[in-house]
């Protein structure tokens, strides 16, 4: 409970996210979090940093290329853009779930066992196993959590699902991140104000 507490409390976050499908596909994604402060708007930036498939095709050829730095978004507010190239685009608003938001994916979380201690980025975290049950929005899936013991912040995710496993590395809790909107988009400069997890002074 703590850890959820203290991680719905941030004020911004990066995360590395890797998934693998068990199978055959592998997926290394970042992401970034801001939430605005004095007013500024919340803002959200990923990156599909590695995407591979590792098992030949079903007629035997081999699988396509790994794809780098394949799709990368930015959201400040209610604005979206997606980099093409060398270009950025509008496009629908990116639908992300901020900090605050985080609690309802690990909604009837049960069975909670104590593991052993590890240090992460300097700090010595008790790691803590549970299960969430299904829903008609998510399978049931088994976590690991590294949360740590005087900050309180979740360092490091573990999880296994019947089709796929998950792990996140979690760092810069409430430091400052800057995420800006991109300068041009289709030729046309953006108005759209940068989100920083800084406070400005108030008026």
């Amino acid at each position: 409970e703590r850890g959820m507490t203290t991680m719905a409390a941030l004020t911004s976050m990066r995360r590395e996210e890797s998934i693998n499908s068990g199978l055959d596909a592998f997926v290394l994604a970042d992401y970034a979090w801001v939430v605005g402060q004095n007013g500024a708007p919340n803002a959200f930036s990923a990156l599909t940093a590695f995407s591979g498939s590792f098992v030949d095709r079903a007629d035997g050829s081999p699988p396509a290329p790994p794809t780098v730095d394949s799709y990368r978004t930015v959201t400040v507010g209610d604005r979206s853009w997606r980099q093409i190239d060398n270009e950025w685009v509008d496009i629908p608003t990116v639908q992300y779930q901020p900090p605050a938001e985080w609690g309802s994916t690990f909604a009837g979380a049960e069975h909670f066992q104590m593991g052993t201690t590890e240090v992460i980025d300097g700090e010595e975290c008790q790691i803590i196993f549970f299960h969430t049950p299904e829903t008609s929005s998510q399978a049931e899936a088994w976590f690991g959590w590294w949360v740590g013991k005087d900050t309180g912040f979740v360092r490091r995710l573990a999880m296994v699902a019947n089709v796929h496993d998950m792990t996140w590395e979690n760092t810069d809790f409430n430091e400052p991140i800057t995420i800006t909107p991109p300068a041009v988009v289709d030729g046309t400069p953006v108005a759209s104000p940068a989100a920083s997890s800084e406070a400005s002074p108030a008026p």
